[in-house]
């Protein structure tokens, strides 16, 4: 327990070492941690631009239903047919 006070220089060893190791640990959870955010960044990225491929789809197939409608009254209202506009 005096151990410190007799040899200063053991316990400032033992103190720098314990810093060590912490600090070696610290750095092998942060390399950990980064790894599986790179992994999850990755999947939030793919499932972002599914979603908005999938965006663009329902778009381009709103356009697609709107063009068939529109194209049905006008062959409804050709020259055979009296309609107007």
């Amino acid at each position: 327990m005096l151990d410190h006070l007799i040899n200063p220089s053991s316990s400032l060893r033992d103190f720098r070492l314990q810093i060590q190791h912490a600090a070696t640990d610290r750095d092998e959870q942060v390399r950990k941690v980064t790894a599986a955010i790179d992994t999850i960044s990755g999947s939030r990225i793919r499932r972002a631009d599914l979603t908005s491929s999938q965006e663009k789809l329902d778009e381009l197939n709103e356009g697609l239903t709107q063009l068939r409608r529109d194209n049905d009254k006008s062959e409804f209202c050709r020259p055979t047919h009296a309609c107007t506009p």
